[in-house]
């Protein structure tokens, strides 16, 4: 705890401890100060924000979240639309909605103020053990465990565990491991310097040892710096790792990662123009509510099972436009392919082929006059255009080759 009173990493989302601003004024010079914040909806919002995201990328959404929602009743109020705009760019977008409904339940059902304990927190939408140990610890001082990275890199190098990190046993055994260390007093302050510790000293390559505070305790290091003979599996009914450790950046163990996952989406920009005088209009339609990106809005797309050709796209987006979108009084007047995207998930490696589609409404004269136009005119246009599409494409093809 000496060492973090000295060396604690100045966060907008924290409070100092007293030590630490007592000798650090001039570090806490231009640190941004939250007026009326609760601190418990401090730590809430940046641990959500934190999760699968580096500290020096949150601060700056941190800052305009708390500005649009300084607190719980505003992010509450909020429009879901309003939300997601303030999380835009920063990823994994369902955190932002689980905040939302986070914020909508303590108002509903804590008259507005944030529950103090693990396990209160745990009955929150998307609240898992770390975010509850977190928020607990350092907003009201519970005296619970939390393990993320940082903790997981310094206690398997402190403990010598060789063992998948993820293993639901190995996972286990990190919290009780945290649960055994954190003291009644200061619980907050010490998760938070074990984090600490994990982010600027114990890091994931070139780990600083020689400024380590718990070096001496470390059974890793003192292993190899004094060359000392590594424990068998036979001696250990954890470890499942039986290679050699010549450097402490080799814990905890580096499993291979699960293959990402293909998926292939068909995307039509379709513009519509009124007349000549009027601004182009563009078609989206809005996600489910569940899954990936759920409730965001979005250019018309067709998930198809695997990559095929611009022809037979072309037939796949005019069923789905007709059938699911009701896209049938209309005439297209130009169709070009646009070209291939591609967009990383951390599980999912998407392919978007995306077409652009000019088209204007088609004049109705009575019921029978519609159908006529539906079964024939639709079909032929569609066809026309089909074939202008594939022309493109051959182009666009002979583009790239050259």
């Amino acid at each position: 705890m000496s060492w973090y009173d000295k060396h604690q990493r100045v966060l907008p989302w924290r409070s100092p401890s007293p030590s630490f601003a007592k000798h650090n004024p001039r570090k806490l010079k231009d640190k941004w100060t939250p007026k009326d914040i609760e601190k418990g909806y401090l730590v809430l919002v940046s641990e959500i924000m934190l999760q699968q995201t580096q500290v020096d990328t949150v601060i700056p959404y941190f800052m305009k979240w708390m500005e649009a929602f300084p607190s719980v009743k505003d992010l509450a109020e909020a429009s879901e639309e309003r939300v997601n705009e303030m999380w835009s760019g920063l990823g994994y977008y369902r955190r932002a909605k689980y905040l939302h409904s986070s914020a909508k339940l303590v108002m509903e059902k804590h008259n507005g103020q944030l529950p103090q304990t693990c396990s209160e927190l745990l009955k929150l939408p998307g609240i898992g053990q770390y975010t509850a140990g977190a928020v607990s610890s350092i907003a009201f001082g519970e005296c619970t465990p939390l393990v993320d990275g940082n903790v997981i890199r310094v206690l398997s190098r402190l403990r010598f565990i060789r063992a998948d990190p993820k293993a639901s046993k190995i996972n286990k055994l990190y919290w009780k491991l945290a649960k055994d260390l954190v003291p009644q007093d200061r619980p907050g302050d010490f998760n938070q310097s074990l984090m600490d510790l994990g982010a600027t000293i114990c890091t994931p390559k070139s780990a600083q040892c020689g400024s380590c505070p718990i070096s001496s305790y470390c059974y890793t290091h003192q292993m190899i710096r004094n060359n000392d003979k590594q424990p068998t599996l036979k001696n250990c009914d954890i470890c499942t790792f039986a290679d050699h450790i010549s450097d402490v950046s080799q814990l905890p163990i580096k499993v291979p990662k699960k293959a990402q996952k293909e998926k292939f989406t068909l995307v039509s920009i379709v513009q519509r123009t009124l007349d000549e005088e009027s601004e182009p209009q563009y078609l989206i339609i809005k996600r489910p509510a569940t899954g990936l990106l759920g409730s965001f809005w979005e250019f018309p797309s067709l998930d198809v099972d695997q990559k095929i050709n611009y022809d037979k796209q072309i037939k796949k987006r005019d069923h789905f436009m007709k059938t699911e979108l009701g896209l049938t009084s209309f005439k297209i007047t130009s169709r070009k392919y646009v070209g291939e995207v591609k967009h990383t998930f951390t599980h999912i490696k998407q392919y978007l082929d995306v077409e652009h589609i000019s088209i204007v409404e088609k004049p109705v004269k009575g019921k029978e006059r519609k159908r006529k136009e539906e079964s024939s005119s639709d079909s032929e246009s569609l066809s026309q255009s089909r074939e202008e599409s594939s022309e493109e494409k051959k182009k666009l093809k002979n583009k790239n080759m050259k």
